[in-house]
């Protein structure tokens, strides 16, 4: 299992950097919040209408206000659509390297478990 964020999904500077508000780590609310093809079937008695690979997990962190703050030290959660209060995205909180990115996202990785009540 894994947790973190790959180059293709994060928008990068022309020198490599990873910058805030551009993108970051895709985060839901709630497993309820979650598109249909990330949730893994064998949550259908849960999610209905789940249809993801059944080698997906459901990820949490913390039970807090779903809403802009730090996360943790370098990151930050950003509400990714206006339309969508419930999907963020935790990115830098600075200009920072995509290897410092990663760390600071693998640094959390104590702060994560598997939720999929």
């Amino acid at each position: 299992m894994m947790l973190g964020v790959r180059p293709r999904d994060i928008s990068m500077s022309p020198s490599g950097e990873v910058l805030p508000g551009t993108g970051g780590l895709s985060v839901h609310a709630g497993l309820r919040d979650i598109p249909p093809h990330m949730i893994p079937s064998r949550l259908q008695p849960k999610v209905s209408d789940a249809t993801g690979d059944d080698k997906l997990f459901v990820w949490a962190m913390g039970e807090g206000l779903f809403a802009p703050a730090p996360v943790a030290p370098s990151l930050m959660l950003r509400l990714g659509d206006p339309n969508d209060p419930k999907h963020g995205l935790i990115e830098p909180d600075a200009i920072m390297t995509l290897e410092a990115y990663q760390l600071a996202l693998a640094a959390t990785r104590d702060r994560w478990e598997v939720d999929e009540r």
